[in-house]
Parts: structure tokens; sequence; C-alpha cells
């Protein structure tokens, strides 16, 4: 998260001048994009961005703290974060903006990506049963414990009675194997992984919660909005078509998930995958989910979403 406010992995940037837009070139304006590794990246290799006159370079970051000062300086134009965490970020007074959708939530389980995890032969069978117990999340006060803990409560459990801890999504199946957690929040592939290692899915969190929301949004510097708002528009644009593209093509998406994440021919086919916005950043979906996080205090106050997202 980007301080743990912005959800991202990876590497280094290339540098560029504060607030510019990357170059020009005979391929269009550079572009450097802040990414993690999950399947929703993968509108991002589709051609519509070209199309726009835009040269995509997808650059990983080593953490969401690490993407804020390269937003503020220039060195990333645009960058993926989870909504919850840019909805804190921007709370805080960190002067970005969202301008894009890249995934929304499942309306129901079976077009859901996300999973609370829990042994197969756990005693753990109900929302209830998570009472007491220690489930994982990779960041707390982020969209995977907000969704976890508004299911629990709406599913007859008591949130406040589960102990959430921190932990990266690639130790949680090993995790919860070992005891070392009774349940762990993840999304695909993680889950399709889980599953072929023994783990069982007990309800999936983001659509009995919060269906039809925004997971993943990506956000600008205002900065650099006030200073290229003509390739903010391109960006905005062509991840919608990028979107649309996409969701028409699920053998290419679950093709990308195979090679992105090491996934075998039936653990690629049987993933749920990411449902892909195509009508731009809807602001009331992203509402609810400011309410949910003032509702478990995750954030301070309500912050004013025309502000906050950038209308079009």
């Amino acid at each position: 998260m980007l301080t743990s406010v912005l959800v991202l992995a990876g590497c280094s940037a290339n540098t560029s001048e504060p607030g510019g837009g990357g170059q020009d070139s005979a391929a269009g304006t550079e572009i450097n994009v802040g990414v993690g590794t999950g399947v929703f990246t993968a509108p991002l290799t589709t051609d519509a961005f070209a199309e726009e006159g835009l040269k995509v370079t997808r650059k990983a970051v080593n953490s969401g703290a690490a993407a804020v000062p390269l937003l503020l300086n220039g060195q990333l134009q645009f960058s993926v974060s989870d909504a919850t965490g840019a909805l804190t970020a921007i709370s805080k007074g960190i002067p970005l903006v969202i301008v894009a959708t890249a995934t929304v939530s499942g309306q129901t389980a079976l077009d859901d990506p996300t999973a609370v995890l829990v042994k197969k032969n756990a005693t753990i069978r109900s929302a209830s049963d998570l009472e007491g117990k220690k489930v994982a999340v990779n960041g707390l006060g982020n969209i995977s414990q907000l969704s976890a803990a508004a299911a629990i409560d709406r599913l007859g459990g008591d949130s406040s009675k589960v102990d959430f801890v921190e932990m990266p999504p690639h130790t949680m199946t090993g995790a919860v194997t070992n005891g070392a957690v009774d349940a762990a929040v993840t999304s695909e592939p993680g889950v399709v992984l889980a599953h072929s290692a023994g783990l069982r899915t007990l309800f999936s969190p983001m659509s009995e919660a919060l269906p039809g929301v925004p997971i993943f949004v990506y956000v600008t510097s205002k900065a650099y909005l006030a200073k290229h708002r003509d390739v903010v528009d391109k960006f905005a644009r062509a991840n919608v078509a990028a979107n649309k593209y996409t969701i028409l093509r699920p053998d290419f998406v679950r093709s990308y998930a195979k090679k992105s994440s090491n996934l075998s021919d039936a653990q690629a086919s049987d993933m749920v995958l990411p449902e892909f916005a195509v009508d731009g950043t809807d602001k009331l979906a992203l509402q609810r989910i400011l309410d949910t996080m003032v509702k478990y205090k995750t954030i301070n106050s309500p912050i004013d979403m025309d502000e906050a997202v950038l209308t079009p």
C-alpha cells in the first residue's frame, strides 16, 4: 500500500523531469506506469495505448511507499493502486488523483476472484467461526481486510473479534497449511494456487460485502494532471479500450496469467478472471468503499470524491 497505502511490487523506475510526461518519440508519448504482478495489468500489454499515441513502460516498484515519491517527482506518470489505498493516500493529503479503473469486484461468488481460504479439513465452516482466529491479509487497512471484515459481519460473525495480521501474499498458503494463521484473504491467481495446495474457500469477501466496486485503480499526481491533462485523458480512454478488448478475450488473460504467475494449464483454466472496468471510474461505487472505510475506521473522515476522482 502507499505507505502502507498503495499496493505494488517490484524494482526501480526510470527517471524523468519532475512533473514531466516522459519523452515524446516516434512511437508516441512515453509514460512509465507503476504496476504489481497481478493479472489486472494484462490490458497494459494491448495496442490500445499505442493507438492513443502512448508508449507504455511498466515499472515494478519495491513497495507502495516507494511509489509515492516516484509519482510526485515525475519518475512515474501513473501507478496502479488498490482503491482503498488510493483513497487513504488522498485523505492524508498526498496530492494524487484517481484517473482510471482497472478492475471491479464481481457480483457473485462465481465471478469473484477473491477468497477467504482455510484448510480443507478445518473446523472453520462459517464466518462466525473466524472469531478469535488469526486471519492473514496483505495489508492492514487495505481492501483485503476491509472486505473480509465487512463480509464477516454481513454473514453473522463479529469482525472485531478477528485478529487480522499482515503477510506477503506468496507466504499465505504455507502459513495456513502449517497453522501459523487460521485463514488468509487473497485473490487470483493466489486462490487457484491455494486450492491446488489443498486449501478451500470459506467465502468470497468482495462479492459478499462490496459487489461491483473498483478494486484496482490508476492514479497520477495533481501536478502531472495540471501539466498534461491531454496525456491523462488519452491514458483513461486507452484503459477503457484495452479493458473492452481484454474482457472479450479470456484466453488472452489466462495465457497472460499462466506466464506471469507460472500457472499450469489446469490452474489457468480454473482461475476466476478479474472483471475489467469498461465504463470509466464510478464515483458512486467508490463512495460505497469510502463509506465502508469510515464505518470500519480505516480512514478518519470522508473526502470530496469530486476532488479525488478525475471527471472526464
